[in-house]
């Protein structure tokens, strides 16, 4: 049975089966090179930076025969999956006939004698239509398809990554992640991620801001969960190293810290800030408490407010 099929799917006679059909692909690689004892039988016409083969068969058949067709002309075998992916049945060998011939010296091969009748139907097309618009615009549009449900998941993926490491930048996020996240992304998406990350990030950062300003800052400072405990330091050294730490950890330069703060108690600058502070007596605060002026508000919260945002609204006291 399977000698008969294949005797039927190379027969040198025209075919009256009613269920074959013509097909096409687009196959891009070294120039076919078929044998001439060879029994396949299909046309191709060269486009310069690609080839349209055409062949007739039933639908049950297709991947078979392209395979030997694949086989018998050489054709390179790393293709396969795009050649795959580019068969389309022609609908109306009229239409298609027009795209197919693009100018008046393109070579057009028959191999074998099943599809001679086609190949004169395309020495007959006029050459006023001189592109394959047509087929090449249904394989853009399904690439492209493909081109945003990708750019969707790495948009969604490196969003949650963002939120959930509390990345302000990107070198933050690089830093958060994982041996093992970097490497999957990056194997996923390739080095397009970090357009991505850099545009999260942007959002996420935009979207803070956004609460900071429109919220009232009693409002916010109840909702704003940390990500890091605070610990409580049992004497004056662990309370100093305990300080040190915290401006260490919110990438705060001690030096620059106490000269804002002192041209904050000179009245040197208006901006009104807060500096949320917690722990007990030993880490100082009682001292900055005293050194207290008008406009620098000192807050005993249990969390760590580390924006440093112009806040829209002054707390009270």
């Amino acid at each position: 049975m399977v000698e008969t099929q294949s005797r039927q799917l190379f027969s040198p006679e025209p075919s009256q089966t009613d269920d074959n059909k013509l097909w096409t692909f687009v196959y891009r690689g070294t120039p076919p090179r078929f044998d001439r004892t060879t029994r396949a039988n299909c046309l191709y016409v060269d486009h310069g930076d690609h080839y349209h083969f055409v062949f007739e068969c039933c639908p049950q058949n297709k991947t078979r025969t392209i395979q030997r067709l694949i086989e018998s002309g050489h054709l390179d075998k790393r293709q396969t999956m795009t050649i795959m992916s580019s068969v389309q049945p022609i609908i109306n060998w009229n239409n298609f006939a027009a795209y197919l011939v693009r100018a008046a010296q393109t070579p057009i091969i028959c191999v074998g004698k099943k599809l001679q009748h086609l190949r004169d139907d395309l020495y007959m097309v006029p050459r006023e239509r001189k592109d394959c618009a047509t087929l090449m615009r249904d394989e853009r549009g399904s690439r492209q398809k493909m081109s945003n449900l990708t750019r969707k998941r790495r948009l969604d993926l490196l969003r949650n990554l963002v939120e959930t490491y509390d990345a302000r930048s990107f070198n933050e996020l690089n830093l958060a992640l994982t041996y093992d996240e970097r490497d999957d992304i990056y194997g996923e998406y390739g080095s397009q991620w970090k357009e991505t990350a850099e545009h999260c990030i942007q959002n996420y950062t935009m979207r803070i801001l956004v609460e900071q300003q429109t919220n009232r800052f009693e409002d916010h400072i109840r909702t704003n969960s940390h990500n890091r405990d605070c610990q409580h330091p049992r004497d004056t050294l662990d309370g100093e190293h305990w300080l040190d730490l915290l401006l260490h950890v919110n990438r705060i330069n001690k030096q620059n810290f106490l000269t804002d703060l002192t041209r904050v108690m000179n009245k040197q600058i208006d901006r009104k800030n807060a500096f949320v502070l917690e722990g007990p007596t030993t880490t100082g605060e009682n001292i900055i408490r005293k050194t207290h002026c008008g406009q620098l508000h000192i807050w005993d919260r249990t969390e760590i407010w580390r924006s440093q945002s112009v806040l829209p609204n002054e707390p009270t006291e």
